[in-house]
């Protein structure tokens, strides 16, 4: 989704200036860097807590749909969400799919054979210089591992409403978003393993102590990898800028001034400008 966010952004206004004219009773010409200031509207700009959950009730996060299944996952928008990104009330035909591999950690393989987000209670917490992003869900994994007792196994894994929780930080020198970290509530129940399903009581036993190890570290890194890139960044900013400008809507719009983004005091906050005629 953050991939799209600048795809729709009002154009902005944007020019050059001739200059060479003598104006006022002194004869005067005016100085180019003072007239190019006076055309360019500067303010601090934040972004809260109210503003994401403004902004989430806004485009209805409630109503988007994320599913996961056959090795690809696809996140359809809200009517909203579409309205405000493409310009277009019909978020069926702006869906966005990618892969999903499994996951791979200490000798454990899990498929996602099935997930969906539960939007009502996903969303984003800002603390401190913390973001932490929630997404909610339920669904189906299937698991391949070597665990004691059982030997080698090969499992379903029922996942009732449970969540992952990644915080997140940003560092203004390397213009990146960071992965604090990742942490996993997983609520699950094993069916299917073995004959008659006579080792599921095993697996479960076997997930209470590996399943946050299997999902955290891996997810972490996945991350982490993500985030590192430029176009992550922009992603950020334009997500921002969309917002201060649903928040304060001028025309032209705001902009963000480059290299003046940060995270702190549990708010996002940069220097938004714009050109005014």
């Amino acid at each position: 989704m953050q991939k799209r966010f600048s795809a729709k952004i009002a154009p902005l206004f944007v020019g050059t200036l001739a200059l060479g004219m003598i104006v006022g009773c002194g004869g005067e010409q005016l100085d180019i860097d003072q007239v190019q200031s006076e055309l360019t509207e500067s303010k601090a700009a934040k972004i809260g807590q109210a503003d994401f959950d403004g902004y989430t009730n806004l485009v209805q996060l409630k109503k988007c749909s994320f599913v996961v299944g056959g090795g690809n996952a696809t996140f359809t928008p809200s009517n909203e969400l579409s309205q405000v990104i493409y310009g277009d009330p019909m978020g069926s035909a702006h869906k966005t799919t990618f892969a999903v591999p499994p996951i791979t950690a200490s000798g454990a393989t899990l498929d996602i054979t099935s997930l969906n987000a539960e939007f009502a209670t996903t969303g984003l917490t800002l603390s401190g210089n913390t973001a932490t992003f929630r997404l909610s869900f339920n669904g189906q994994l299937h698991i391949a591992a070597t665990i004691p007792v059982a030997g080698k196994i090969s499992a379903d894994i029922v996942i009732s409403s449970s969540n992952i929780q990644a915080a997140m930080t940003y560092d203004p020198a390397t213009a990146r978003v960071q992965v604090a970290s990742v942490t996993s509530n997983i609520a699950h129940k094993t069916k299917n393993c073995g004959l008659f399903g006579w080792c599921n009581g095993l697996v479960d036993s076997a997930l209470k102590s590996n399943l946050k190890t299997w999902i955290d570290a891996p997810l972490k890194d996945a991350l982490a990898k993500a985030l590192d890139n430029a176009d992550r960044t922009k992603n950020l900013e334009d997500a921002l800028v969309l917002m201060y400008n649903v928040k304060d809507p001028k025309t032209p719009a705001w902009t963000m001034k480059p290299a003046s983004l940060s995270l702190a005091a549990s708010q996002f906050s940069f220097t938004a400008e714009r050109t005014v005629p």
